[in-house]
């Protein structure tokens, strides 16, 4: 359990917002990619075609592009929406953009180029256990994928609400989710994203570690009783491929 202790004691203090608008919506949709090592360059520039032709067709939905600073080289993107519904309209049915369906193919084509395989989780944030979403989203997230055991979710759940989200608020933290897989993984799959701004945010003591004070041994002992097994990730967002209708 030492990682998922590790990840939980740092990145929860002074966080880095820039000016990227975070999207509405608890439903969240990741898709990670595999990116081929000899297409990143090509890549990129087809994100940002691909983006400029979105915004000249009027495409009002907002997504952030993320970037692996551990583990595989991959990007993430990440979508938020209110209802699943939403999720029937793509850009390959959208009206507003028939118009430049073959621009998009095109470009689409050297994106996919670009990726050795790809995966799709959808969960749903779970509010009740997260800091309030600020309208700008962190410039790095630390992505804690934990695996609780079937039988220790409702205590987990607890936790979180009871012991973890305090701390945080108590000991000054400014961006905390957490968000329940949906589809395409185990539904006893949670996932905790502690946002900061640089890699020098976790040389201090976290927001987590402040508010629990004396009790934080306590809590070691009872998040390694509830849980089977744990990843940890850093990404950093990429202000330059997200795409953004209100960014100039």
């Amino acid at each position: 359990m030492k990682n998922l202790l590790t990840v939980l004691t740092i990145g929860v203090a002074a966080t880095a917002i820039p000016a990227f608008p975070q999207a509405t919506g608890t439903i969240q949709s990741v898709i990670h990619y595999t990116v081929r090592a000899d297409r990143s360059g090509d890549l990129n520039a087809a994100i940002k075609e691909y983006n400029a032709v979105l915004k000249k067709a009027g495409w009002d939905k907002p997504y952030s592009i993320w970037r692996s600073s551990t583990g595989p080289t991959r990007i993430a993107l990440v979508s938020f929406s209110d209802k699943y519904a939403e999720f029937d309209t793509t850009r390959a049915n959208d009206p507003k953009l028939k118009d430049y369906s073959a621009d998009l193919t095109r470009i689409a084509t050297r994106i996919n180029a670009s990726f050795t395989q790809s995966e799709r989780v959808i969960s749903v944030m779970a509010p009740d256990l997260s800091l309030p979403v600020p309208s700008a989203i962190p410039q790095m997230a630390i992505v804690v994928t934990l695996h609780v055991k079937p039988t220790m979710v409702n205590d987990f759940l607890k936790l979180e609400k009871d012991v973890v989200l305090p701390a945080i608020k108590a000991g000054g933290g400014k961006f905390y989710t957490v968000s329940r897989v949906r589809f395409g993984g185990s539904l006893n799959t949670f996932t905790a994203v502690v946002g900061a701004g640089k890699w020098a945010d976790f040389d201090g003591p976290s927001a987590l570690v402040k508010g629990l004070g004396d009790k934080y041994p306590e809590f070691q002992g009872k998040v390694a009783a509830m849980t089977n097994d744990v990843q940890y990730d850093v990404y950093r967002l990429d202000t330059e491929l997200s795409y953004s209708p209100s960014a100039k």
